[in-house]
């Protein structure tokens, strides 16, 4: 059995590769109340033939009634002025707040995602609390590049500071765009120095985008770095699943518990995996970690 003082020592992909993540230790009993929210990504708002899509998306979200929404980047597809203002003037309907973390596509070139900021603001490294419940949202973003990012300095060193800023016992949800799992596709090539600091803390999950598919890592016995499906009346999965959708997450007594939650698969004008029509017949989806093709 390894030693809680041999643990400490391990890096963060030592860690992870031998299943264990120390913060998860220390919060056995944590003063945590019920919370509900939303998180989706990919969204990729391209032109007005998406506006019903995501309007339905928002009618859609307020009658599940959460607490609030994480949008987990790539609000846009080309980080156009036009787009920017278009999705988000659509998500003032809300009737929850929502939380942004900017993706490759919410940059109009490499060094510039003025449109994307001019709306959504300039702050996305960023800490809150709600119900007991610590949050992270991360900018893992360089620009326009889609594969082979490593996140820049400003996050790094954002992420060095959170040991002495957060409850070590607190249970913490850290959310990011491009995927902190090890192993999955377009996975940030400074994942493991990201993730070096958060060891310290009680992570409850890592919600990641960027592939547009279900992928999990498991840390203890827990599910604790996912990507899932996109969301996105303009793309497709990355994975050839059909099913679009999101995650409810209910947290509480310090534990979570995640539901896809399938919409708009079979939106008019929808992408399709290689631009092939639905299947005539279609077994319910029971559970996102087994997909089906």
């Amino acid at each position: 059995m390894v030693s809680r003082r041999t643990m400490m020592k391990m890096s963060a992909g030592a860690l992870l590769a031998a299943g264990m993540w120390p913060g998860r230790l220390r919060a056995a009993d944590t003063d945590t109340k019920p919370l509900k929210f939303i998180q989706v990504n990919d969204l990729h708002y391209f032109d007005d033939q998406c506006a019903p899509f995501f309007e339905g998306m928002v009618q859609k979200f307020n009658s599940l009634d959460p607490a609030f929404v994480l949008i987990v980047g790539d609000q846009v597809d080309e980080g156009k002025p036009g787009q920017c203002h278009a999705i988000h003037d659509i998500l003032r309907s809300l009737k929850m707040p929502y939380f942004v973390t900017p993706g490759n596509h919410d940059h109009l070139t490499q060094t510039d995602r003025s449109p994307f900021e001019s709306v959504f603001g300039t702050e996305f490294n960023v800490t809150r609390e709600q119900s007991g419940w610590q949050f992270v949202g991360l900018d893992s973003s360089d620009g326009i590049l889609f594969e082979k990012v490593s996140v820049k300095k400003p996050t790094l060193d954002f992420v060095a500071t959170l040991p002495s800023k957060l409850d070590k016992n607190k249970p913490t949800f850290v959310y990011t765009h491009f995927p902190l799992g090890p192993g999955v596709q377009y996975e940030l090539v400074n994942a493991k120095e990201v993730l070096e600091p958060l060891k310290q803390l009680n992570i409850a999950a890592i919600f990641n985008g960027h592939y547009h598919g279900f992928t999990e890592k498991k840390v203890l016995s827990d599910r604790i770095v996912t990507t899932n499906r996109c969301c996105a009346r303009k793309r497709a999965n990355h994975d050839n699943t059909w099913q679009k959708g999101f995650f409810v997450i209910d947290a509480a007594d310090g534990k979570w518990k995640r539901t896809f939650v399938e919409y708009g698969t079979d939106f008019k004008g929808s992408a399709t995996p290689n631009n092939k029509p639905l299947p005539t017949t279609r077994p319910e989806m029971k559970d996102p970690s087994t997909p089906w093709y």
